[in-house]
């Protein structure tokens, strides 16, 4: 098993000091030790690069350091990263989030039982900048069946960036990279592709903490991340089979468009 699942972790960072050591800890903190660990530091201008450098002289973990000549984004950063990582797993972690220890353990053991299945996300919960459960907590799925995934991703991303890991070699030779047209809902878009061929589950277990910000420079993203998300979503209405497209399908298509042009407390917030 430790030679047929290594894992290559991934992280981009940019600007992330104040979250990243706690966030570290996490991944060094799993009972699944057979992982490397990919970090692109995409061009920081705070101390995130040497608190990289710090844990990389006192861990054991290989750490594979990449570091951008400019700030380039990240999607092209996550594809930098895939270029580089040696594991045949990937498993995805943005710099300010958390992970409960068996984390990866009970995702390989899923995978290794289930070798049908190309990607596996989990639950997760919201926390604050102070790292506090957030009392509003999003709606999630049952998404155990593959059908069920397919299902959602006509409606929304039921997927948590920070819970997927996903079989490297399968997806890159059939499905390809990120698509670097996207600069943010870019996993949305991912898993759209993958999941056209590929089959995905979402385990019933929370195993992630997502930290969430309401400063103004999230608010001003949100009509970003909204406008990639409709292309997203467009992109699966023209794709998937009907028996996964529903009337809430269109209502979330427009849903979104409406939100990347209007302030948000104009539009329903019934969908993502």
């Amino acid at each position: 098993m430790e030679n047929k699942m290594f894992i290559s972790v991934i992280i981009c960072v940019h600007n992330s000091a104040k979250y990243l050591a706690r966030t570290l800890d996490s991944i060094l903190a799993q009972t699944y030790t057979n992982f490397e660990v990919v970090i692109v530091d995409d061009y920081s201008t705070d101390c995130s690069l040497s608190i990289i450098e710090e844990y990389a002289k006192n861990i054991k973990v290989k750490i594979h350091i990449l570091r951008n000549a400019k700030n380039i984004g990240l999607t092209k950063s996550l594809n930098r990263a895939l270029k580089v990582a040696d594991g045949n797993i990937i498993a995805r972690i943005d710099a300010d989030d958390i992970w409960l220890p068996k984390k990866l353990n009970t995702q390989i053991q899923f995978l290794e039982k289930n070798p049908d299945i190309i990607m596996c996300g989990t639950q997760y919960e919201l926390i604050d900048t102070n790292g506090h459960k957030i009392k509003l907590q999003p709606r999630q799925l049952n998404c155990i069946s593959p059908e069920i995934v397919k299902s959602a991703l006509c409606q929304i991303n039921p997927f948590c960036h920070s819970s997927v890991i996903f079989r490297k070699n399968e997806i890159i030779s059939q499905i390809g990279y990120y698509n670097e047209d996207f600069k943010y809902s870019q996993d949305y878009e991912y898993w759209a592709r993958i999941n056209l061929i590929f089959k995905s589950v979402i385990l019933n277990e929370v195993f992630v903490y997502k930290r969430v910000s309401r400063d103004i420079i999230g608010i001003r993203k949100r009509r970003l991340q909204s406008w990639y998300s409709f292309k997203a979503l467009f992109f699966i209405l023209r794709k998937y089979e009907n028996t996964y497209i529903t009337k809430r399908s269109y209502y979330s298509l427009v849903t979104k468009f409406l939100r990347a042009l209007v302030p948000n407390f104009l539009v329903p917030n019934k969908t993502v």
